[in-house]
């Protein structure tokens, strides 16, 4: 099995080369993201259900953390109309 492993990425790396490096970097990012998701799974809310059910689902959380980021980003000092 581990031999099987082990051709499996040698091959990828000969097919890919340089881009490894990118793939591995976008997994470490995804993986950080399904911790924060797990690790905070009663906090995040879930917008399916109302939406289906055609109920408003409030978004105001969520445009001021867009705020502070656009804010943080290019260091704005006025918020988004």
């Amino acid at each position: 099995m581990n031999e099987m492993k082990l051709g499996n990425t040698l091959q990828v790396r000969e097919r890919f080369g340089p881009d490894i490096r990118r793939f591995r970097a976008i997994e470490t990012k995804l993986n950080e993201v399904r911790d924060y998701l797990y690790a905070n799974s009663k906090a995040v809310a879930g917008y399916a259900r109302p939406f289906r059910r055609g109920e408003r689902v409030g978004t105001a959380h969520v445009e001021s953390t867009v705020n502070q980021l656009i804010n943080w980003r290019f260091c704005k000092k006025q918020q988004m109309a």
